[in-house]
């Protein structure tokens, strides 16, 4: 795996790369602490600063809730880049450190799609009018079904790389995670099939390195806030109610409704889920198994009769899960 002190290109990247230096020599390992700083050093690059400065603007936009983040995610976010500046100031650099953000959040269930709405939201993916954005009539239909069909977050498909395809073996690579995991993802016949013809239209275009959804500044991927506009468009067009900001449906919850088709299927074919729950984990890209047993959990209330096939001590286990607000 490629370091991801590699990735830091903004002016502070220096003092950013030694933060991250500084606290894996103290013990840390800091993979989640350093993608957090990724992003804020990813913002940064948009300022395109002359100097090496932090303003209160800047410290208040870093603050605000980003598009398909969930309300942990940023307060992990905020609060390690506040340690980072707060180490700034230690060192006698005159910069704004951003105020905190409220720790206390809302219980969050995801929306589980149902068959019949993946059905419509596909179809209107497919035939949207697009309009002057032409190439993502072609982007759009290949990016959402490999969130669905891989069960992956939003940044995971928007940061693949030409590189991360392996059309020979037929497999992707995620190194673009949020938890610092790479993973090797086996990629179904008509999954490939239909990146092949996605390469065909577009890869000739990209460098090796390139993103393969690009967006329109030069060398950056289509963000996910634009990706977030077209999907309230696609539900409206589906005729699934959109609740409201951060209540979804959201994109996430593409992922979490093929998390749980998985452990259905998993369950349905009479697999262990002792011996399956790494597995399982593992595919998904969770830090610990607990986001995965959450998936296990819901599974079996969305389709009862599968406790029927699984075992009392792993249906023990899941009845006395703790449900994190954020589910990975």
């Amino acid at each position: 795996m490629t370091d991801i002190l590699s990735k830091f290109s903004s002016i502070w990247a220096p003092e950013l790369t030694d933060y991250i230096k500084e606290r894996r020599q103290a013990g840390f390992k800091f993979e989640t602490g350093a993608m957090f700083l990724l992003r804020l050093d990813e913002y940064l690059c948009t300022k395109q600063l002359n100097e090496k400065t932090f303003t209160r603007e800047m410290a208040e936009e870093t603050r605000h809730l980003r598009p398909g983040e969930a309300l942990s995610s940023r307060y992990g976010r905020v609060c390690t880049q506040r340690k980072f500046w707060q180490r700034m100031v230690e060192l006698g650099l005159t910069v704004c450190v951003p105020l905190k953000v409220s720790k206390r959040f809302p219980k969050f269930e995801p929306h589980i799609y149902t068959h019949e709405e993946i059905e419509r939201y596909f179809g209107a993916v497919d035939t949207y009018d697009y309009g002057a954005a032409g190439r993502m009539s072609i982007a759009l239909p290949v990016a959402f079904r490999l969130m669905y069909c891989l069960a992956l977050r939003i940044s995971e498909v928007l940061g693949l790389r030409k590189c991360d395809i392996d059309f020979e073996h037929g497999f992707i690579t995620i190194r673009v995670s949020k938890n610092g995991k790479e993973r090797r993802l086996p990629l179904s016949e008509e999954l490939l099939d239909l990146l092949e013809q996605y390469a065909d239209k577009t890869f000739y275009l990209l460098g090796e390195n390139s993103f393969i959804f690009p967006g329109q500044k030069l060398g950056m991927s289509v963000t996910p806030g634009a990706i977030s506009l077209y999907h309230r468009e696609f539900l409206h067009i589906a005729g699934i109610p959109y609740v409201g900001e951060g209540k979804g449906p959201r994109i996430h919850d593409f992922r979490h409704t093929a998390a749980v088709y998985m452990a259905k299927q998993l369950i349905d074919s009479g697999l262990d889920m002792y011996a399956a729950l790494p597995w399982l984990s593992q595919f998904l890209g969770h830090s610990s198994t607990q986001s995965t047993e959450y998936y296990l959990r819901l599974a079996t209330e969305l389709f009862p009769y599968l406790s029927e096939k699984m075992d009392r001590a792993v249906l023990e286990v899941l009845k006395g899960l703790e449900v994190p607000y954020e589910i990975e």
